[in-house]
């Protein structure tokens, strides 16, 4: 059976090396609940998991999921995964400290990878300004 023994990530990727990757068929990863837009099984020791935007922020270390399944779609392989991975939320810019008329009208931006994934992924995600939701652009 297939096996995850560590991870690492970049802005848009999880890279899981391992075991007994199946290197035929298909495979699917998913993080925080959202799954990966694209798996590439480059070796049965190691896949590559993309988020066209951005690996999925979690509060918690959690472990990502790898599975694998067979050509004929009739046979799915769990990979056991050993490691957590955390990719808490961290914002690289922000326009915090804007003086807006008190009716509005005034745009906040948010920049943090993984962010939009969750967002446009998840419905229990979002970001409230003043009690109220902001939309996603």
């Amino acid at each position: 059976m297939p096996a995850v023994a560590s991870v690492s990530k970049t802005e848009s990727t999880i890279v899981l090396t391992g075991t007994d990757f199946r290197t035929t068929g298909f495979a699917n990863a998913s993080f925080a609940g959202v799954s990966a837009d694209s798996v590439t099984v480059a070796s049965a020791t190691q896949a590559t998991a993309t988020w066209t935007l951005g690996v999925p922020i979690n509060t918690n270390a959690s472990k990502p999921a790898l599975s694998f399944t067979n050509d004929a779609k009739t046979q799915t392989f769990r990979a056991a995964v050993t490691p957590d991975l955390l990719n808490a939320v961290s914002v690289s810019s922000n326009s915090a400290g804007l003086e807006c008329s008190f009716a509005g009208g005034c745009e906040f931006e948010i920049a943090a990878s993984g962010l939009a994934s969750m967002l446009k992924s998840k419905d229990d995600v979002e970001i409230t300004v003043c009690e109220r939701k902001c939309e996603f652009n």
